[in-house]
């Protein structure tokens, strides 16, 4: 498993976590796990675009 899918499995663990605590009178828990999933959809995001950057500079002199 990749990092990148690791990272989407926490986010779906978060979401799930936070459907089971919805309505138990838990605000402070399902406002830090928004802030985690968050972050974790930052990394995803910010992982795709650093291997775009590596791809694209081991292109660019093969392409000229």
């Amino acid at each position: 498993m990749s990092v990148c899918e690791h990272h989407e499995s926490l986010v779906g663990d978060i979401k799930d976590i936070k459907k089971k605590l919805d309505g138990n009178g838990r605000p402070g828990i399902l406002e830090r796990l928004s802030r985690v999933e968050t972050k974790l959809n930052i990394v995803i995001w910010l992982n795709g675009l650093m291997a775009g950057i590596m791809i694209a500079s081991v292109l660019k002199p093969i392409i000229g």
